[in-house]
């Protein structure tokens, strides 16, 4: 709501003013009743509200006015629902399908129930089915001169056609020593695909696919000895599908750590030998005896 001129006026005694109230009508409709709170110094009057009271007419109603259509398993072929648009405040209706956001998977139909007054808009989703989470409209039109064109929104949520566990890999920037990490892949329409093949966007690293003796595939990721990252903080696995609408996966490989300096050599641990000094006793001379430096120390006299 915004009130028009300054906030602070001054009024001679008898004197009168006029102010512009805009109430911001968007998605509403219906009675709807704001209130202006005045603040003066008049003893008898300190502070006043003026209501302010409005209307706002619909040219017609739609129920739902958003559809959720939520999570649809890919084994699903489609899903439907129906949204009702009634004459509102404006004329009779006359509803037509203009288009959707998507049309290989979105299709929309108009049935008119009672002439002019009531239709019915069946929404329809479809394989093949896109991957992730979407947000799609359906575009009508209404035939009310107030509202000549209006949108139907709707959600859904799609699951990954196949999703690698672990879904991303972390690696220190420095690795002493060898190591392998595997990536399987989980499949939701409950039809594996097989792998392909797969590479790695790093040339220090490799992968290679094996088979499993009971069957199935995984994804080896060699990380070789003295490893030192060169490049950047970050590394793909790209998975090759033999599947058209999801032909490849991509996990992840984040580097962690602080990497040496340039021309500086990594720091690699190692386990020193256990020593064997403490046990072996002085090292005897070519006479038989121990060299002094050698010698043990001096027995301390016992004190009587």
């Amino acid at each position: 709501m915004k009130i028009s001129g300054q906030a602070d006026r001054v009024l001679a005694p008898g004197a009168t003013e006029r102010f512009t109230v805009t109430i911001s009508t968007n998605n509403l409709s219906g009675e709807l009743s704001k209130g202006v709170t005045v603040n003066t110094n008049d003893p008898d009057h300190r502070r006043e509200t003026l209501r302010c009271l409005t209307k706002v007419l619909a040219p017609f109603r739609s129920d739902p006015t958003y559809v959720a259509f939520g999570r649809i398993e890919r084994t699903e072929s489609e899903r439907s629902t129906t949204v009702s648009l009634l004459r509102g405040d404006g004329g009779p209706l006359r509803i037509e399908v203009v288009r959707t956001s998507e049309p290989d998977v979105v299709r929309a139909v108009a049935r008119e129930l009672v002439p002019g007054e009531r239709y019915a808009v069946d929404i329809t989703l479809s394989a093949p089915w896109p991957k992730g989470i979407r947000r799609g409209w359906v575009r009508i039109r209404t035939g009310v001169e107030q509202a000549p064109e209006t949108t139907i929104p709707f959600t859904y949520d799609l699951p990954p056609y196949a999703q690698a566990q672990p879904p991303q890999i972390a690696v220190p920037a420095t690795v002493p020593t060898a190591r392998t990490e595997e990536i399987r892949v989980t499949w939701y329409d409950q039809r594996p695909r097989p792998i392909k093949g797969a590479r790695v966007t790093d040339a220090q690293l490799s992968v290679e696919v094996k088979d499993l003796p009971a069957g199935g595939q995984v994804v080896v990721l060699s990380i070789p000895a003295n490893f030192v990252r060169q490049g950047g903080p970050r590394a793909d696995v790209v998975i090759d599908i033999d599947d058209p609408g999801f032909p490849a996966l991509h996990v992840p490989v984040t580097f962690a750590g602080k990497l040496p300096e340039r021309g500086q050599q990594p720091r690699i641990q190692r386990v020193p030998a256990p020593s064997t000094g403490s046990q072996a006793g002085p090292t005897p001379t070519s006479s038989g005896a121990a060299s002094p430096s050698q010698a043990p120390p001096p027995a301390t006299p016992a004190r009587p």
